[in-house]
C-alpha cells in the first residue's frame, strides 16, 4: 500500500513536466535575434512579426522591434537599409539602436529596448537616401501600422 502515494507522486511529477514541455510554444527561451545584412533566414515580410514573436507566441525568439522595409514601389522588399531610432525627431539626439534589413527586407531585433517618451525611427538606403518618421513610437511592432493602416515602410 505504500507504493500507491509514490506511484502516484511520481505520474503526478510525470505529468506536470509533460504538461510543461507540451504547452510550451517556441516563445522566448533566452533567444533574441538580429537581423544582419545578406542574411535570409527570416520570413513574412509585411507582416506583423510581433503577432508571433512575443512570449507566448509560435515564433522562435522574441523581438522587440520587427519590420519589413520596401522601396518606393512599395511591392519590392529592399535589403541592406539600416534603421536607426533616435530620443528626438530629425535623426537627432541620442542613438538609441540600429538595425540593418536582411536579405528578404526584414529587420528585427531582441534586444531590450528603452523606449521613454518615445522613439523617432530613420531608414536610410545603401545608396544614402534617408526618411525620417516623425512622430515618437513607443513599440516596435512596425507592421501592426505600415502596411496596414498607413503605407509600407519604404525608402528610394
Amino acid at each position: 500500500m505504500k507504493r500507491l502515494p509514490v506511484r502516484l507522486l511520481l505520474l503526478a511529477v510525470l505529468y506536470i513536466i509533460s504538461m510543461t514541455v507540451i504547452s510550451c510554444k517556441h516563445g522566448c527561451h533566452g533567444k533574441t535575434g538580429t537581423s544582419s545584412a545578406g542574411s535570409r533566414e527570416s520570413h513574412n515580410m509585411g507582416l506583423n512579426c510581433m503577432n508571433c514573436h512575443t512570449a507566448g507566441g509560435d515564433g522562435e525568439g522574441c523581438f522587440n522591434i520587427g519590420g519589413t522595409a520596401y522601396s518606393d514601389d512599395l511591392k519590392t522588399t529592399f535589403p541592406g537599409c539600416v534603421i536607426d531610432l533616435y530620443t528626438e525627431a530629425g535623426a537627432k539626439g541620442e542613438l538609441v539602436t540600429s538595425l540593418v534589413s536582411d536579405g528578404k527586407g526584414n529587420f528585427y531585433t531582441g534586444r531590450a529596448v528603452n523606449w521613454g517618451k518615445g522613439l523617432y525611427p530613420t531608414i536610410t538606403s545603401p545608396a544614402g537616401n534617408s526618411e525620417n518618421m516623425l512622430e515618437p513610437i513607443t513599440n516596435g511592432g512596425c507592421n501592426k501600422c505600415h502596411g496596414s493602416t498607413t503605407d509600407r515602410i519604404f525608402i528610394y
